[in-house]
């Protein structure tokens, strides 16, 4: 395997490692000949021939193709004696749409995933003029790399790649990724004929179209066996554009667009519809603005209109605030207004939050919501992030998902990204980074827990826990507390045996067990609710919670609380023994 500062065949030095597989690294390597960077992946026959002599084929037939989007092959070395092949191509300094998806957290905008269909179109209309035809098979999110400097985009991975010709139609086993796969490139025993061909291509981008706008892959309706459009899951897009793309995914393949070019044209169509809608927009917006007085004031000027519209435009956007904000109204129209709101100033970070705050009133943070919100963000996330303020209304989301998410077992992962953005000069950072560390445990515990784990890992964690349970008595918020209790309790309950191999003692864990039972006698004592111990207050306040009609969240909280005392008392005596131990 190649070294930092290796010369390969006399012409690549190798600089730094970009990228490694199981059986493949990519170096970044300058040629030292045309004085130029380079990608050169490295694939060892080691192990597996089959992956090796595919990553050749692969190779060699990338280095046929010359397009714009597909990254140019300019060397393929074998050294047969060592086992190695080296394969210099084009280095694309961008990342894939799929990690730019999970790093968002969100969907692209409608005219975002136009334009990457567009311009993928034009790669697979050339792949599909070759002769024979070729025929990608695993067009994903995954494998289409976007550029932000140039706003290039790339098609990558033909390792499935075939050349069309009546013995290949058919293949010898289904290629692709399932959740982008055409119904007929499936297996015959799962109703599929096996088959891959433009058509399957088709399909394949359509799918990856729906994935990005929607944040989910694509099903099928169980009444008309046909897959959901777009619009079914979100009714923000454009008719025509969710129309394209139900095309494009049509279960039949003689339903589909017939070739990519008239798919590519249909898009095309899209993108002209958006440049009217907003130019009949703005003419209605004009033709209005003329007729006031206003305008007689600033004609002479030329920057009337500009005038009248920014004036518009602040007025119309405070308006829709106070709307939102209002007492008044129900919480479908306060949501409209901040969403109004935030059209009209998506550059301006108090319509995000007015969102925000109306998302979390009723301490309930649903999936249907995160959606809704992170498809108005998403496109301006990058501005609001330079915006003073941006810090705590990102620790504001953080807390959102920790008090209010629905889908409370990714809580702390979910809020990751946002404790993430707190600026270091923030009174909320030291918070934010206790928070951010726990959601990083919960991302990786079940990884820990299949590997063994690393002697020490449930000892950092478990004085996170702690950190954190002090921290967020600084908070002055009663429910976040009561979150993180549970959270604790869960840890002893889920991890008590990795926590005393590690280290941490009975009399620590004992001590946050009687801190969380002293908690919440104290809420009970606050609820008029006082026995002669910890314990008896707490049960004589879950009795007064089961003969109410309705409980608060506050109250929910506390009752799942209870309910896991007994779990995580049983956990520590069996880890531990019953009157102590190390």
């Amino acid at each position: 395997m190649a070294k930092i500062g290796d010369i390969i065949e006399g012409r690549f030095q190798i600089i730094e490692e970009i990228d490694r597989g199981g059986m493949s690294v990519v170096y970044l390597a300058m040629d030292l000949t045309l004085k130029s960077t380079w990608a050169l992946k490295e694939v060892l026959r080691t192990g597996n021939e089959s992956k090796y002599e595919k990553a050749l084929r692969e190779a060699r037939l990338m280095s046929e193709l010359k397009f714009y989007g597909i990254p140019i092959i300019v060397d393929i070395k074998e050294v047969r004696e060592a086992g190695v092949a080296y394969i210099a191509m084009q280095y694309i300094p961008g990342k894939s749409l799929q990690e730019i998806m999970l790093k968002q957290n969100a969907p692209f905008p409608e005219s975002f995933v136009t334009e990457i269909g567009i311009r993928v179109s034009e790669i697979l209309e050339y792949l599909h003029q070759q002769s024979p035809p070729v025929i990608h098979r695993d067009i994903k999110p995954a494998n289409i790399m976007y550029v932000e400097n140039d706003q290039s985009v790339w098609l990558l991975d033909f390792g499935e790649a075939k050349r069309l010709t009546p013995e290949t139609l058919r293949d010898e086993t289904p290629s692709g990724t399932p959740d982008f796969m055409a119904p007929e490139q499936r297996s015959e025993s799962l109703g599929g004929r096996q088959v891959s061909n433009e058509a399957s291509d088709i399909f394949a981008l359509g799918s990856t179209l729906f994935y990005m706008a929607t944040g989910q892959f694509s099903t099928r309706s169980a009444n008309t066996n046909e897959f959901y459009s777009i619009s079914d899951i979100d009714g923000r897009v454009s008719k025509m554009f969710s129309d394209v793309i139900a095309k494009a995914m049509a279960v039949a393949p003689e339903r589909r667009f017939q070739s990519v070019a008239e798919f590519h044209t249909a898009l095309k169509r899209c993108t002209a519809d958006v440049i009217e809608r907003r130019r009949t927009a703005k003419q209605k917006i004009r033709r209005f603005a003329a007729g006031l007085i206003l305008s007689a004031v600033f004609a002479a000027s030329g920057t009337g209109m500009l005038l009248i519209d920014r004036t518009r435009d602040n007025a119309n956007f405070e308006e829709r605030l106070q709307t939102a904000r209002s007492s008044d109204g129900t919480y479908e129209e306060k949501v409209s207004a901040a969403m109004d709101a935030i059209a009209l100033k998506p550059d301006r970070l108090e319509g995000y939050d007015v969102l925000r705050e109306l998302q979390d009133s009723d301490y309930e943070f649903t999936v249907e919501e995160e959606k809704k919100f992170f498809g108005v963000i998403a496109p301006h996330k990058s501005e609001l992030e330079k915006q003073p303020g941006y810090s705590e209304f990102a620790y504001n989301i953080g807390l959102m998902y920790l008090m209010s998410y629905t889908q409370s077992s990714e809580a702390y992962i979910k809020a990751i990204d946002w404790f993430s953005a707190v600026s270091p000069d923030s009174p909320r950072y030291q918070a934010a980074s206790i928070y951010r560390q726990i959601g990083e445990y919960d991302k990786n515990i079940e990884k820990k827990v299949d590997a063994g784990t690393e002697s020490g890992a449930f000892r950092e964690e478990w004085d996170n826990l702690q950190h954190a349970l002090e921290q967020t008595k600084n908070e002055n918020n009663e429910l976040l507390l009561l979150r993180l209790c549970q959270k604790v309790l869960s840890a002893i309950t889920d991890y008590c045996y990795y926590l005393r191999k590690d280290g941490v003692s009975r009399e620590s864990v004992m001590q946050t067990y009687d801190g969380i039972c002293a908690q919440m006698s104290e809420i009970a004592e606050l609820n008029n609710v006082q026995g002669k111990d910890a314990m008896e207050s707490i049960e004589l306040y879950v009795q007064s919670l089961d003969e109410k009609p309705s409980v608060t969240q506050r109250d929910q909280v506390f009752l799942d609380i209870y309910h896991l005392l007994d779990p995580a008392m049983e956990e520590i005596q069996k880890r531990y023994g019953k009157d102590g131990g190390t």
